[in-house]
């Protein structure tokens, strides 16, 4: 019971105190077990005890996360991310790899926490007198370089950039107005023009990665992009929380370093307050404070750019999606969570190593081909040098078998079982060699003590290891195999009910998608020619559009205009 309450905290369901004192009173119900709780419902006392015979269970408030974004996070989406990110960027160096994204800051800034007497319930702490923001775009490089900040204020015109000190804000940046403060298509292409194209290097290609707001992906950016040999590659919808290096390690220490510069600022002074006249000079304070060389380059290791690591995203990452049905996956789950895998994503490095190995390797599937229980079948002859140890322990592996089927349950070679092949009188002077696995041999690999086994084996060798494993009437079944098939059963109906009085209801119902739908979910290469293609294509619709529809308000107004002059014509004949 207390294992399913972390697990639903971990995966964003997490269970409240009186949620726990409800569902505890739904097991004594359901069981039929013996109580002295009020109303069979127990109280507090119950609670407490139960966290004082469980340590591991404490309170914690939980941080907000949006739905769309614990269901977006999943492996497969964040997986297909890697892999493409592993193409476009393993020739790159750090200094050709960068970053972009927005945030805002608030004039209405958070106060610190202050020193105050022991029971004072309500602090006050002095903020501006506005709540207006201001959209900050900067961009770094995986080397911990940056270029100057984009600033966006709210305004029509150029006057409301004068109620700013600009020129005490950071050196080289650029500041600009819209009327509501964001980011919209036409200041995207300036951006990249005016910021990005003078301050990123001669060298080419570079990278750019960022988020699919609208505002990234606008034609001419893209044109522009494509023209200077640098690629514009998105991150999955709702998936910047993990994978935006800005966003894991760089305006979280901005924001609170803009809190503490504003606090600090009004509280030496009484006349001194955050507005649109000290903003520039404490957004740079804070600037200079927080994007640090340490705290760029720990964003792009932290998000697995630089050095591609995929398994730099934690396996807590990927726990609010386990709770969600995710009927659009084209891929099949049993081909990337194999046996003993202990992170998400451990397929997605299988599967880039595998593809730049020129020789064939031992792969790993549970669906498209039976997993069996083998060593690597070479020629009589073997064509590599292996290594051979006085001493070595022996070790076991997991290939593919396309044709003999393994038992359920089998996930590596049980040294219990090889005894079978070796005691046979035609291998009699096997023992000679050992295994010698390369790291890039796609295998689960186990030590254990035993004789030494052979580098090389035939097909007819490895049939009648796989027979000996197969044949569960006659053969001993290995210790491993039977703890692991014993594990994944239920020991009676405890486990069961408790199962489905804590487990999160869910609709297997598959809402049908829309036929016209354009929301992107998926990363994208947007300077790829099929999609700079298609946003012409669908600027060009766009322009027949708009135009048409100019024509047919010409047609309404000509043709009001005739019936005016009729009518006056008429009225002037009476």
């Amino acid at each position: 019971m207390v294992n399913k309450v972390m697990g639903l905290a971990e995966q964003g369901f997490g269970v409240s105190r009186r949620q726990m004192l409800g569902r505890a009173a739904t097991v004594c119900s359901q069981l039929k077990l013996k109580n002295n709780f009020k109303d069979g419902v127990p109280g507090m006392d119950w609670l407490a005890g139960l966290r004082r015979r469980h340590p591991v269970l404490v309170l914690r408030k939980p941080e907000k996360l949006a739905t769309v974004r614990s269901r977006m996070l999943n492996p497969i989406k964040a997986g297909r991310y890697f892999v493409d990110l592993y193409k476009y960027s393993k020739d790159l160096s750090p200094t050709e790899i960068w970053n972009m994204d927005e945030t805002n800051l608030n004039m209405e800034h958070r106060p610190v926490k202050v020193l105050a007497s022991v029971g004072a319930r309500s602090v006050p702490g002095r903020t501006g007198n506005t709540r207006e923001g201001v959209t900050v775009l900067p961009c770094v490089n995986a080397a911990g370089e940056k270029i100057p900040p984009l600033l966006i204020v709210r305004g029509k015109t150029e006057r409301s950039l004068r109620s700013f000190n600009t020129h005490e804000g950071p050196p080289g940046a650029k500041w600009t107005y819209q009327p509501k403060g964001w980011m919209i298509d036409s200041i995207g292409v300036d951006w990249f023009r005016e910021i990005f194209l003078p301050n990123c290097g001669p060298k080419r290609p570079q990278l750019i990665i960022l988020d699919s707001h609208h505002s990234h992906e606008t034609l001419g950016l893209l044109e522009l992009a494509q023209e200077n040999n640098i690629m514009i590659m998105t991150m999955p919808a709702h998936t910047t929380h993990y994978l935006c290096p800005l966003d894991r390690c760089v305006f979280g220490p901005f924001k609170r370093e803009y809190d503490a510069v504003c606090s600090e600022f009004m509280s030496t002074n009484t006349d001194n307050i955050v507005n649109k006249l000290s903003f520039a000079k404490l957004m740079k304070t804070s600037y200079d404070k927080s994007f640090k060389r340490a705290n760029i380059v720990s964003g792009f290791e932290a998000t697995g750019i630089v050095d591609w690591n995929p398994l730099a995203i934690p396996v807590s990452a990927f726990a609010t999606a386990s709770a969600f049905d995710n009927p659009d996956i084209e891929l099949d789950k049993s081909e990337i969570e194999l046996p003993g895998d202990n992170h998400p994503l451990l397929w997605v490095v299988r599967k880039v190593k595998s593809a730049a190995i020129s020789e064939p390797v031992v792969s790993q599937t549970a669906t498209a081909v039976s997993t069996a229980t083998a060593v690597i079948s070479q020629a009589s002859t073997p064509t590599h040098d292996f290594a051979t140890p006085s001493t070595q322990n022996i070790l076991s592996a997991t290939v593919v078998s396309p044709s003999i089927p393994c038992p359920i349950g089998v996930s590596t070679l049980s040294l219990q079982v090889i005894p079978t092949y070796f005691d046979s009188p035609n291998h009699t002077g096997d023992h000679q060699n050992l295994v010698n696995f390369n790291d890039s041999f796609d295998v689960n690999v186990t030590s254990d003590t035993h004789p030494f086994l052979p580098d090389i084996l035939s097909d007819n060798d490895a049939a009648e290891i796989l027979a000996s494993l197969t044949d569960s009437s006659s053969s001993q079944t290995s210790p491993a195999i039977v703890e692991l098939e014993s594990s994944n059963k239920w020991s009676g109906t405890w486990n069961e009910d408790l199962e489905n009085i804590f487990s999160v209801k869910s609709t297997n119902e598959v809402k049908p998608k829309p036929k016209n739908s354009r929301i992107i979910t998926s990363h994208r290469l947007l300077t790829s020619e099929e999609i700079i293609n298609r946003k012409r294509k669908e600027f060009e619709e766009k322009e027949k559009k708009e135009n048409d529809k100019r024509v047919r308000k010409e047609k309404r107004e000509s043709s009001k205009q005739l019936k005016l002059k009729a009518s006056l014509k008429k009225a002037a004949v009476k």
